[in-house]
């Protein structure tokens, strides 16, 4: 392999490997300077793409992580993959004590069925809403207390995912 091509060769390694790759210098033969240029070309986008991706991540976890309702969101198999603070609170568990569990652990069985018949169905690439569900909700420490899911459901190009935005009611219903 020539001094370019591995240069080249070793420029997308380090990419592929998330280090980051100096840009390439675009001399040589007129196939190499097109294919750095189209690398660094590649890689600036990467780049610009990464950077929008984190900013969208820190606006979602500053909204997610300041709600005063849980934010508790699920695989299509009903495990739980995303909690934020207020899920803690609200029912007593560490994220690292639900996640990949079940969310039914957080519903008292008699509402259970309610609230699979509740979740909405997307089609493909939609966002769908379901409808606000009143259930009971069950605490790390066994107690209950009566809540509100607002369900919805995004329908990505694998499975669907629900979010479920879980409000205490124990004030309004006393």
């Amino acid at each position: 392999m020539g001094k370019p091509l591995g240069l080249l060769a070793d420029a997308a390694l380090r990419l592929g490997r998330n280090v980051d790759a100096p840009a390439l210098v675009t001399s040589g033969t007129v196939e190499m300077r097109h294919a750095a240029t189209a690398f660094n070309d590649m890689t600036r986008s990467l780049r610009d793409q990464a950077e929008r991706l984190r900013a969208s991540y820190q606006r979602f976890s500053t909204v997610t992580q300041s709600a005063r309702d849980a934010i508790v969101s699920t695989d299509q198999a009903g495990r739980i993959t995303f909690w934020n603070r207020s899920a803690e609170a609200t029912f007593g568990y560490s994220e690292n004590e639900v996640l990949d569990k079940p969310v039914t652990m957080l519903i008292a069985e008699s509402d259970r069925v309610a609230y699979a018949e509740a979740l909405p169905a997307p089609a493909a690439g939609d966002l769908a809403f379901g409808r606000i569900v009143e259930a009971t909700g069950l605490r790390k420490d066994g107690g209950q207390f009566p809540c509100e899911f607002s369900l919805a459901a995004l329908q990505g190009p694998e499975s669907t995912g629900f979010t479920a935005v879980i409000r205490d009611v124990m004030e309004r219903k006393q």
